[in-house]
């Protein structure tokens, strides 16, 4: 099947069209499939090769030993800079509570958020500002007999 080039209002084959309000203008542009020979169109399409690529969390620490009375845990500095979002659940089985430490250099930490973390389940899911980031937990007055702590990151 041949290709025909768009025509003008004169019937001009392959001239440059104005768009309708004037402003702009149409080029018409022939793509050649594999063969270098054969147009693309509607009836010869080009071939693509698409791979959906999962976009998974990686766990960026986590943690199952129980914290004596006001006992803190301080997770490594993790590099997030090209995540998003951290999240995580904890889970103690006594009251306390838990800040996210942000940092350029890991030395000096120049932003920071914190929250209460009471007995039971919490699922926390939080934007990261700088180039890492480090969760600090501090227990309440009495020492856990069980805790779960787990943090992931995600570029989403």
């Amino acid at each position: 099947m041949a290709y025909t080039f768009p025509g003008d209002s004169a019937g001009k084959i392959g001239a440059v069209r104005p768009s309708l309000d004037g402003n702009d203008f149409f080029v018409p542009t022939v793509i050649f499939g594999p063969d270098g020979v054969t147009p693309i169109s509607t009836t010869n399409r080009l071939p693509v090769d698409a791979q959906i690529t999962t976009i998974k969390r990686e766990l960026a620490f986590s943690t199952t030993t129980p914290l004596g009375a006001n006992a803190v845990y301080t997770s490594p500095w993790i590099d997030v800079s090209i995540y998003r979002t951290i999240m995580g659940v904890i889970k103690p089985d006594q009251s306390g509570s838990y800040w996210y430490e942000h940092s350029d250099d890991t030395i000096t930490v120049l932003a920071g958020n914190s929250a209460s973390a009471p007995l039971g389940t919490t699922v926390k899911a939080d934007s990261v500002y700088l180039k890492y980031i480090r969760l600090k937990y501090t227990n309440g007055t009495t020492a856990q007999t069980s805790f779960q702590m787990s943090f992931w990151l995600s570029p989403l």
